[in-house]
Order: structure tokens, then C-alpha cells, then sequence
């Protein structure tokens, strides 16, 4: 930016404004990319992301998605949404993790090209004229960055970027506390 600056300053006559119009486009492109990189989208590699510090939101089946409720219990992560006995949209995440493990440090990456062996995602959904939701398994090719940031009384603190392969690109990223059961 400083560059651009001292640019402007050392040109006179027509290139000036044509510098100052590049300055500002410039300026606000940062802006842009700085306020998109806040609100998460689906990528096709969560392994090594930054996740956003915001609490965790993004699409399920198509639909806007909020983590309403999380909780924890044997190794099994469930981030919902919906207060019924069946959420509207579920994410459970079977870590396999012993509950000693679930602690502040522990980070699970998932690459799609991983294969199976690691954390599996069952993505649940409530579809209009059923009683049941519908339920998708994930074994492999999707992505994932989990990490266990605190771990107090009967809570867990921590941080999730989720993209799963379904056609509609579901995802969830952000900051949520999960309750042990």
C-alpha cells in the first residue's frame, strides 16, 4: 500500500488520477477479502485452514445452518440444529477418540484423499413428509480441521471446518461448546 502511495504522490498530470482509482480498487479488494475470509464457504481442503473465530454456522442440505445445541458424548461430536427429539440438521462426528483424549491441543485433520481409517460424519436432515430424517455417511472424501481448544467441568470448547462431497456442498466452520454427556 505504502508503494502505491508513494507513487501517487511522485506522478503528476493525468496518471494521477488513474493511481488513485487503483489505490482505492486496491484498497477496497482488501477490505473484500479480508470480511470474506470471516465468513466461511465450502472448500475442497479444510486440513491446514484457519478457522474463523465466529460461532459455527454454514449450509446443511442447502439450508442456512447455526450450531444450536453441540454436544459430546463416547468420542461422538453432534452439532445441531432444531429443538425437536430429531434436529433439522445434525452433524455428528464419530472421532473415536477415548474421553481422555478430548482435551485442549488434540487437532483431527481430514483430507479427502485420506480413505477411510479416520473420523466418520453421519449428516442427518429432516425431510417434509417424513417422520424420520434422512441420514448420509461419510467415511471418506471429505475434509476436516477439529480442534479441542479447552476442556472445563462438562465442557468443550473448540473449533470446526466440515466440508462434505454431497451435492449440495454442506458444510459448518466456526467456534462451538459441547456439552459431555
Amino acid at each position: 500500500m505504502r508503494a502505491i502511495v508513494q507513487g501517487i504522490r511522485g506522478n503528476r498530470g493525468c496518471g494521477v488520477k488513474r493511481n488513485i482509482t487503483g489505490a482505492m480498487l486496491l484498497f477496497l479488494a482488501t477490505v473484500s477479502l479480508s470480511n470474506a475470509a470471516d465468513k466461511p464457504v465450502w472448500i475442497d481442503n479444510a486440513a491446514n485452514i484457519s478457522i474463523p473465530s465466529i460461532p459455527a454456522e454454514g449450509i446443511a442440505h442447502g439450508k442456512k445452518f447455526k450450531v444450536e445445541k453441540a454436544t459430546i458424548q463416547n468420542g461422538i461430536l453432534e452439532l445441531r440444529q432444531g429443538q425437536g427429539f430429531f434436529p433439522d440438521y445434525s452433524f455428528m462426528i464419530f472421532t473415536f477418540l477415548e474421553k481422555d483424549e478430548i482435551a485442549a491441543g488434540k487437532i483431527l485433520t481430514v483430507r479427502p484423499s485420506d480413505g477411510l481409517g479416520g473420523p466418520h460424519i453421519h449428516f442427518k436432515y429432516k425431510v417434509s413428509g417424513k417422520d424420520m430424517p434422512e441420514t448420509e455417511m461419510f467415511m471418506e472424501k471429505f475434509t476436516m480441521r477439529l480442534e479441542f481448544i479447552e476442556t472445563a467441568g462438562n465442557q468443550v470448547t473448540g473449533k470446526i471446518y466440515l466440508c462434505l462431497p454431497d451435492e449440495n456442498k454442506s458444510f459448518v466452520a466456526g467456534i462451538f461448546k459441547a456439552d459431555r454427556k
